[in-house]
C-alpha cells in the first residue's frame, strides 16, 4: 500500500505498549474465562441431559426469533473476522466500520433472543413456570440467559476496541485489543450455535 493511499495517516497511531514476555495479563483473563464458561455450559448441557431422561420432561417449539439470532450470530463472526483483517493492514476506516458492524449485530441478537423469551413465556414456558415437566423450559431461559451475559459483556470489550481504534490505539503495531475481542466474540458466537444445536435435540 503507498502512503498516498492508507485512509488514516500513522503519525496519528499511539506508540506501541510494553511487550510482555510472558503472557499478557488481559488475554490471560480472557482465556481464562473461555475455559471456565466451557466447564459451566458443560455442567449446564450435562444436567439438561441427566434431568430429560426422568421422562418428566416438556417439549416446546423455539421461536423462529432464535433461528434468526443465529444467523446473526454468524454474521456478526464474519465482521469481526474482517475488522481484525484490516487492523493488520491499517485500514482503520474499516476496522472502525466493522466493529460498529459487530456491535449492531451483536444488540440485534440480544434483542432477538428477548423477543424469543417472551413468546416462550406467552406460551406458558418461562423461566418458572407450572406446566408439568416444565423443567426443560427453565434450563432453557437460564442457559440462554447466562449466554445473553457473555454477549453483553462481549459488547462492552468491542465498544472498547472501537474507542482505541478511535484513538488510533488499534492497529498492526498493536493488535492486542482488536485480538482479544475477536477471540472472545468468535467464542461466544461458536458457544450460542453449540447451544443452540443441543437445546433443539433435547427439546
Amino acid at each position: 500500500m503507498t502512503e498516498t493511499s492508507k485512509p488514516e495517516s500513522n503519525k496519528n497511531f499511539a506508540p506501541r505498549p510494553q511487550e510482555y514476555r510472558g503472557v499478557q495479563p488481559v488475554k490471560f483473563l480472557v482465556w481464562l474465562l473461555i475455559i471456565a464458561s466451557i466447564m459451566f455450559f458443560g455442567a449446564i448441557t450435562s444436567s439438561i441431559i441427566v434431568r430429560s431422561a426422568d421422562g418428566a420432561w416438556a417439549k416446546f417449539n423455539l421461536p423462529t426469533y432464535f433461528y434468526i439470532s443465529t444467523a446473526i450470530a454468524v454474521v456478526s463472526s464474519f465482521c469481526i473476522q474482517m475488522a481484525h483483517i484490516n487492523a493488520k493492514m491499517d485500514e482503520i476506516k474499516k476496522v472502525k466500520l466493522f466493529t460498529i458492524a459487530t456491535i449492531i449485530l451483536g444488540a440485534a441478537f440480544i434483542g432477538c433472543n428477548y423477543l424469543g423469551w417472551m413468546e416462550l413465556s406467552s406460551q406458558g414456558f418461562a423461566l418458572s413456570n407450572d406446566i408439568e415437566g416444565g423443567q426443560s423450559a427453565s434450563f432453557f431461559h437460564f442457559a440462554t440467559y447466562v449466554h445473553a451475559a457473555h454477549v453483553l459483556l462481549g459488547l462492552g470489550l468491542l465498544t472498547f476496541t472501537l474507542v482505541q481504534t478511535f484513538r488510533y490505539k488499534v492497529h498492526r503495531k498493536d493488535m492486542l485489543m482488536i485480538n482479544i475481542s475477536t477471540t472472545y466474540w468468535h467464542f461466544v458466537d461458536l458457544l450460542w450455535i453449540y447451544l443452540f444445536l443441543f437445546l433443539i435435540l433435547s427439546l
